[in-house]
């Protein structure tokens, strides 16, 4: 009896093993066929470009709620559009700006900064914080601040212990894109810092050095950056922002 249950059992295995096999092989393919690699980067990459683009609207929304932040401080009201930001805090309006459809089709982007703005009426669902920048002259740094938190770090260079970078709280005063004979002294890009009180023309530039890394340069009192550090930055802060330099 035994012998007979055992023949079955080897019988039953062999009949049934192949089709699983097959059956197995099948499912495999379907799903081949079901996920294709290429579909998988093609929705991978979405994902990555959208999130790319919301960083990008959040950094647009940042810079122009810390100029209107500014405004409100340097003018004791708010402005009634942002072409009263044109000059003296945007170098430009973001295209974004103009279409008024910028967080939703019923939100304007003015209203719904001066509502980040108003105490007690904050929009839970964005945070505001306005930039400002931090310098640390020993540790050779500069940060982007966002209220009291560091979203950027780059490495720079500062004035020798001849000509020191002065220290103290400021604005950055202008913002040019150089060219010509000036490029080639300070590189793509100038922020003007606001250091009247100190004479002389103080400011971030670009360095032209390119065999020495610039956090080991020196200079007459300016801070020095590296070019792509310094397009970054250029693009991200409005006219008016606070810099501390420690």
């Amino acid at each position: 009896m035994l012998i007979l249950v055992i023949v079955l059992v080897i019988i039953l295995i062999d009949t049934y093993s192949p089709g699983l096999k097959v059956e197995q092989k099948s499912s495999s393919n379907q799903l081949e066929s079901e996920y294709n690699y290429q579909e998988i980067q093609n929705y991978l990459e979405a994902k990555r470009n959208t999130k790319t683009e919301r960083i990008v609207k959040q950094a647009i929304l940042n810079k122009c709620g810390t100029a209107l932040l500014l405004y409100l401080e340097d003018n004791y009201q708010f402005s009634d559009n942002f072409n009263d930001l044109l000059g003296g805090y945007l170098v430009e309006i973001p295209p974004e700006i103009t279409k008024l459809n910028y967080i939703t089709d019923d939100f304007n982007l003015l209203d719904v900064i001066k509502g980040f703005l108003a105490e007690g009426n904050l929009n839970k669902s964005i945070t505001f914080k306005p930039y400002s920048l931090l310098v640390d002259s020993s540790a050779k740094m500069i940060y982007l601040m966002q209220g009291e938190e560091q979203v950027k770090a780059y490495p720079i260079g500062v004035g020798s212990a001849e000509s020191p970078t002065p220290k103290g709280e400021f604005r950055i005063k202008n913002k040019l894109k150089l060219s010509g004979k000036d490029k080639e002294i300070y590189g793509d890009y100038w922020l003007g810092i606001d250091l009247w009180t100190k004479g002389g023309s103080y400011g971030i530039h670009g360095s032209t050095n390119q065999e020495l890394p610039v956090s080991q340069q020196e200079s007459k009192g300016c801070i020095r950056m590296r070019a792509e550090d310094l397009e970054q930055l250029y693009h991200l802060i409005p006219l008016r922002t606070k810099i501390v330099i420690k």
